[in-house]
């Protein structure tokens, strides 16, 4: 059962990432949540569609692509949005370190492989606003 739908809409997700698989099994695991998601395949593609006036409720996005990298693609939605949900994922813990700096409570990270279990609990966490909960897994 979705945990994320809503009476009125569903939310949607903006999912990126530079690997197709690694990117189907984010958008196949985000819609098993609930969410109505949408994916773009790199940074690019991402800056693309939220160019284009596309409404999201949460990012979940690779830190390390070429080109446009997963900061630049936040730094774009925080232009718009201050308090949109981001989360980072990564499987370079130097970025993980790097990050760990990042006090901003609409900002969450996650360990590449992740576990459905793992994306689970960081959605719910950001999503509720909690962050007394570790948004690491």
């Amino acid at each position: 059962m979705p945990i994320f739908a809503q009476k009125r809409r569903p939310l949607k997700a903006l999912a990126v990432d530079d690997d197709d698989l690694v990117l189907s099994v984010m958008v196949q695991s985000l819609e098993e949540l609930g969410f109505d998601t949408i994916s773009a395949l790199g940074g690019r593609n991402a800056l693309a569609m939220l160019d284009s006036g596309e409404a999201i409720d949460l990012l979940v996005t690779d830190v390390r692509m070429p080109r446009v990298s997963g900061m630049d693609v936040a730094s774009a939605v925080r232009r718009k949005s201050e308090s949109l949900p981001i989360i980072f994922v990564t499987g370079f813990s130097a970025q993980l370190v790097d990050a760990q700096e990042n006090r901003d409570p609409h900002v969450a990270l996650l360990r590449k492989p992740y576990t459905f279990a793992a994306l689970k609990q960081t959605v719910s966490t950001i999503m509720s606003g909690d962050r007394a909960v570790p948004a690491f897994a």
